[in-house]
């Protein structure tokens, strides 16, 4: 957005939208996070969180973290219902300080896949999880930041 002037010539915003991103990123890139899997019911929960932290923007620091990201997906197999096989289940994460003392928060989301296959439906419940950390681990570091600022 600009504010144009009567001569219709625009001035320039104090603050460009490019830099803003640009300083949040050099930011993020300074917090280091240790991605921990507490519980999984898959067996490839680690990689993918691993990947949804560096993709985030964060750096993956297992040996000198700010804070570990502990995560867990627990999975019910619901049978076969109707020719499908279907995993249903909660996927949690949960930033904890390094020291271990205080939690800044924890987030759940659901999980829910099929396949015509049982093994074809715990992949595909993974990759749903993936996709979820992919799209909302940042927002959800950064809410969780948020929240303790406002204590």
């Amino acid at each position: 957005l600009r504010v144009v002037g009567a001569g219709g010539g625009g001035e320039e915003p104090e603050w460009s939208l490019e830099r803003l991103r640009s300083d949040l990123d050099g930011l993020l890139r300074r917090v280091a996070i240790a991605p921990r899997v507490v519980a999984d019911t898959t067996g490839g929960l680690a990689a993918v969180v691993q990947g949804a932290v560096a993709s985030a923007g964060f750096t993956v620091d297992a040996a000198r973290p700010d804070f570990v990201l502990e995560a867990s997906l627990a999975l019910d197999d619901l049978g076969l219902q109707d020719g499908w096989y279907w995993q249903r289940g909660v996927l949690e994460v949960r930033l904890v300080h390094a020291d271990g003392e205080r939690v800044r928060g924890t987030k759940r989301w659901p999980i829910k896949a099929s396949a015509l296959a049982r093994e074809g439906a715990v992949k595909r419940a993974l990759d749903a999880a993936d996709a979820v950390l992919r799209k909302e681990l940042r927002a959800a570091v950064l809410g969780f930041a948020a929240a303790d600022a406002t204590r």
